[in-house]
């Protein structure tokens, strides 16, 4: 009996301790993931944080408008990644950290402050849902509430040092933070090994899901072998019936595999889980397959509420063949397109389109000066400006802010130039002031934009000491449209 106990005792014990390790390195994998994300945006590495994420990943960004009224905003991971564009002057530390971790699935939770150009510009909550891939864990997509006034006075540069380090430990060397509840998880084992004492010889089932098991459905699905597939993620949603993306991933497989009634059950469930457009387009053409279009209009429905689905991948579901002619699809998609472009179809952020494209500017005599690049970016939200001279270089960014009901462009440039201008249309024109100071006075600059007949578009430079009586020119540049 003694040996059995101890046989027992031992079992139990490695298995614990085997279940708390793996759990502790998804951990650190998983947070390591997040700090990466962080660590690229303060290098501005477009390609860096790309790689943090899946192809399809989205972030959604929850702000307080100047009415108290929340503003959300879904970005792309691309368009995201282009946001960053000088190395070193955004920094994000996440602290009070909590991560879920559910076979292929984690949360990472927690409070974050974000500080710009050293100063600190705003603090919230964010939320990261990351999946494991064959390349390891991804940030599927993200949420994060931005409130400049949600600071708290703790959540400063120097309060938050040690906190930003422990974050860094946990990740990169299990140090502190992770070590407390490591010592808390010891505790756990002595007594469970006591347990395996008293219950003569009775064991916990190991878990019949190994990570071979994993990489192989993974890989049966990367090449769309869908009754291979479908057999391993049976497996897997049998052993793990809340992991969400596997049940997914079977239902899809079951898709592939032809299996519609049976395909449908599993995405209605892991829909009523976890309600998204990812699932919901799935369920959307089981429903269809199976003859159910009253059901699959509904979810398309339903899914616009949840930020969306792209016109693209609507228009391109070749399930979806049979009902692309119809009134309500068409209807449908282009509500999706709102849903995710929301600025696309909006009058007001298309006012200054007209300053679009690939310029060369040339001065009054005629002679170029400089070049610009402008592009639509973020969802058709963002006119981006990119200015260069041989000797100097500099960025915008332009949009129009429903709070306020105006348009704001933000200047910066490689001199350490920042000009905040606001404005709007005025008889056609974009005219954008800004406060600045000339000669130790405090002066008013102003930029109007013009379409011209041929479709050139001249920017007009002006300046006003005497509090808008006056003005005099600056520069007087028109865009040419490059051939």
């Amino acid at each position: 009996m003694k040996k059995i106990l101890t046989i027992v005792s031992l079992t139990l014990s490695l298995f614990a301790t085997t279940t708390i390790a793996q759990k502790t390195d998804d951990k650190a994998a998983v947070l390591a993931v997040v700090q990466k994300l962080f660590d690229e945006m303060a290098a501005a590495n477009a390609s860096g944080i790309l790689a943090t994420g899946t192809p399809e990943n989205q972030l959604v960004a929850i702000q307080k408008g100047r009415d108290g009224k929340p503003r959300i905003s879904v970005i792309g991971g691309e368009a995201f990644s282009k946001f960053f564009t000088k190395p070193g002057a955004a920094k994000e530390v996440m602290y009070d950290h909590k991560v879920e971790i559910d076979g292929d699935w984690a949360m990472v939770w927690g409070r974050y402050v974000f500080f710009s150009e050293g100063k600190r510009s705003h603090c919230g909550i964010n939320q990261f849902n990351l999946v494991r891939t064959d390349a390891g864990w991804k940030i599927a997509n993200g949420a994060s509430t931005m409130d400049p006034n949600a600071c708290t006075e703790k959540e400063g540069n120097e309060a938050l040092a040690d906190r930003d380090n422990c974050f860094r430990r946990c990740v990169h060397r299990r140090g502190k933070c992770i070590q407390r509840s490591f010592f808390m998880m010891k505790g756990f084992v002595l007594a469970l090994m006591v347990f395996a004492g008293s219950v003569l010889g009775q064991t916990l089932p190991a878990t019949s899901i190994t990570p071979e098991m994993r990489a192989a459905a993974n890989e049966a699905f990367q090449k769309q072998d869908w009754k291979t597939a479908a057999a391993a993620y049976e497996k897997i949603v049998k052993a793990e019936e809340k992991n969400a993306g596997a049940r997914y991933r079977y239902g899809m497989s079951l898709l592939g595999a032809g299996s519609n009634v049976e395909a449908q059950t599993h995405l209605e469930t892991v829909f009523a889980a976890s309600p998204n457009p990812v699932f919901g387009l799935a369920l959307a053409r089981a429903y269809v397959r199976n003859n159910s279009t009253d059901k699959a209009y509904e979810t398309l429905e339903k899914s616009i509420t949840l930020g969306g689905i792209s016109p693209d991948s609507l228009n391109g579901e070749a399930d979806f063949a049979a009902i692309k002619a119809e009134a309500k699809f068409t209807d449908l998609v282009k509500k999706h397109d709102v849903a995710v472009n929301p600025c696309k179809a909006s009058p007001s952020f298309r006012e200054f389109d007209f300053w679009i494209g690939e310029w060369d500017a040339k001065n009054t005599q005629g002679v170029t000066v400089g070049s610009s690049n402008i592009q639509l970016i973020l969802g058709q939200c963002i006119i981006f400006e990119n200015w260069s001279t041989p000797v100097s270089s500099g960025k915008s960014f332009n949009i129009f802010n429903t709070t306020d009901k105006r348009w704001h462009q933000t200047w910066v440039d490689d001199k350490g130039t920042f000009t905040h201008y606001i404005g709007g249309l005025v008889d056609g024109k974009m005219v954008l002031d800004s406060d600045t100071m000339f000669n130790g006075k405090k002066a008013i600059g102003r930029m109007t934009f013009s379409k011209q007949p041929n479709g050139d578009v001249r920017q007009h430079g002006e300046r006003s000491v005497d509090e808008g009586k006056t003005w005099t020119t600056t520069f007087d540049f028109t865009y040419v449209r490059k051939k």
